[in-house]
């Protein structure tokens, strides 16, 4: 029932765009277009992240995150600028990336940086941020500009940017960014540190792993260690995106098999549709411990 209602959203969505767009009068039908998708996306996409956040099964995740950023894709060219819109596009971005990068690194790649995209146009709508980015200013320099109505395209934004960094760490020229990856997911967390099950813990975590001691950005075995131990916190081992990042980032850097094995086990193996407000996570999650299981031999 709630995939079919999901379904009737975004066929709600396509029938407007197509409609208005074939109206006779070109200039009245863009007008009417842009006004009518931005009217009825305001009132359907809370729906839309809801049900895409309900998505309990691996294999639909994918289909369905695929499906949905190319549909949301076409109604961004009706509305541009429109912040929910573009938050809701990092977040597919960033999630759909993360389902492919295992079998089409270069892909991944490119859905990361579309994910990046989306969600610093969605922070220009604040206009502090968009005019310290055109005189050149640092994003990390900005972020206090942002209040809570910007906490998902920070974290959103910085998810797609740091897993772009970490699927390709030899890019020096992407590495110098991060202090603004993690400049957007800290205001992220302060304005909200339980959004999303601490999703932005379990994301900082992994960062923190990746990133050695001496780089001097934060970085380390003990900073990664308590920084998933919050996020495992704040979702009450609900939701298991921190162990299967533990367990990649953390257990191989430490050389730690068992908890590398039982964490991504434990993963797997886990029901499905468990939280039901977010089984993507979780979806998500058990997609990325299979491909880890697969890849254990290059760490170990």
């Amino acid at each position: 029932m709630e995939l079919r209602r999901l379904r009737v959203i975004i066929g709600i969505c396509m029938v407007v765009v197509f409609f208005l767009g074939v109206s006779g009068c070109a200039y009245v039908g863009e007008r009417v277009a842009k006004k009518g998708v931005k009217t009825f996306f305001s009132m359907a996409h809370e729906d839309l992240v809801k049900h895409i956040l309900e998505i309990d099964c691996d294999m639909l995740a994918r289909e369905a995150v695929g499906g949905t950023s190319g549909i949301t894709m076409l109604v961004n060219a009706f509305i541009p600028d429109n912040r929910e819109l573009n938050t809701l596009n990092s977040l597919l971005y960033a999630a759909y990336g993360m389902l492919v990068e295992y079998e089409d690194p270069e892909y991944a790649m490119f859905l990361y940086g579309k994910s990046v995209n989306y969600g610093l146009t969605a922070m220009k709508n604040n206009k502090k941020f968009r005019e310290g980015l055109e005189k050149g200013v640092k994003i990390h320099k900005l972020v206090h500009h942002l209040g809570k109505e910007y906490k998902g395209a920070l974290l959103f934004c910085s998810l797609g940017w740091g897993m772009k960094i970490m699927l390709d760490p030899d890019d020096m020229f992407e590495l110098i960014n991060m202090p603004d990856v993690i400049a957007m997911v800290d205001r992220s967390i302060e304005l909200d540190e339980t959004y999303i099950y601490g999703l932005g813990y379990a994301f900082k975590g992994a960062y923190y792993a990746f990133v050695p001691e001496f780089m001097g950005l934060g970085g380390g075995p003990e900073s990664a260690k308590a920084t998933f131990d919050k996020s495992k916190a704040i979702s009450d081992g609900k939701v298991v995106l921190a162990d299967t990042f533990r367990a990649r980032y953390w257990a191989t850097l430490m050389k730690d098999e068992e908890m590398f094995d039982r964490l991504l086990k434990k993963t797997v193996e886990m029901p499905h549709g468990v939280p039901r407000e977010s089984t993507l996570l979780n979806e998500l999650s058990r997609w990325k411990a299979k491909e880890y299981i697969r890849d254990k031999d290059e760490w170990f």
